[in-house]
């Protein structure tokens, strides 16, 4: 892949892409499997229409046109972290040739961080009068429970949901983009999907399979889905439960060169 950055200003730049055809193709082949996993044809089961009914249906410019965006999706991060752009704001994607047996060439136009020159720091400090720091006792609890949530482990079960669990799940809806295949990973009972799915998958297992209705709520955000009733297919791929370390002494010392709780308090003050 060949890229190209110009500097537009102080604070954008634009970047050129051009991928050669061998590079390419196989986001062309990604595509074709996306849609024919979202596909329902007769005789097929999702995700094993042929190659050449999913050209048919859906049409070579729709095909080139999913596998730009997964091309730009996967490679514009990448440039972006190997170069240490840093990047304000969302991209301005501009697709300059996209064409079968051809390099696919696209420009991206992004604003960055400016340069800054910073003044001497050290004078600054010299001169600006030093003030105690009061650090209170709920900062430091706030701090102790943020480092036990970052050392939490989860155990996988193999008995049904229930609420506090960690689901990983599998969804679908025919009313949502067709039925693609959504993953998702949360805590049971905290109100993260709409109301009354969540319940649904409470006494489920690992590995069941469950299709429930619920309806969507009458002020939903997508106009289209606003009061419908939605059918879904739910899969559960993993549940766990969070096992959190007592914040005590062996705590303290697990985490560096601490003697006790005690300690740990003193240096996060």
């Amino acid at each position: 892949m060949e890229v190209k950055i110009n500097n537009l200003s102080k604070s954008k730049i634009e970047i050129f892409f051009e991928l050669s055809w061998q590079e390419f193709s196989p986001y062309l082949d990604k595509a074709v499997l996306e849609f024919s996993e979202r596909m329902e044809f007769k005789g097929f089961r999702p995700g094993k229409v042929p190659r050449e009914i999913v050209e048919k249906e859906i049409g070579q410019g729709k095909i080139l046109e999913k596998a730009a965006e997964l091309a730009i999706r996967e490679k514009y991060p990448k440039i972006v972290i190997e170069r240490n752009l840093e990047v304000i704001g969302a991209p301005e994607v501009e697709v300059l040739k996209l064409a079968l047996k051809n390099p696919f060439i696209f420009r991206i136009k992004v604003n960055i961080l400016p340069e800054i020159l910073l003044p001497d720091y050290r004078k600054i400090a010299r001169e600006t009068p030093k003030k105690e720091i009061i650090v209170e006792e709920k900062e430091v609890e706030d701090t102790l429970k943020w480092l036990r949530n970052s050392r939490a482990k989860f155990k996988d079960l193999e008995r049904e949901a229930k609420d506090g669990d960690l689901v990983e799940i599998e969804y679908q809806s025919p009313q949502i983009e067709n039925g693609k295949v959504y993953q998702d990973r949360f805590f049971l009972g905290k109100g993260h999907f709409l109301a009354g799915f969540e319940d649904n998958l409470k006494g489920m297992k690992k590995g069941e399979e469950k299709e429930f209705e619920i309806d969507f709520p009458k002020d939903y955000y997508q106009e289209e889905l606003r009061g419908k009733k939605a059918k879904f297919r739910v899969k559960i791929i993993k549940i766990q439960e969070v096992e959190l370390p007592e914040i005590n002494d062996n705590f303290a010392r697990s985490l560096g060169r601490f003697e006790n709780l005690e300690s740990l308090k003193k240096n996060i003050k």
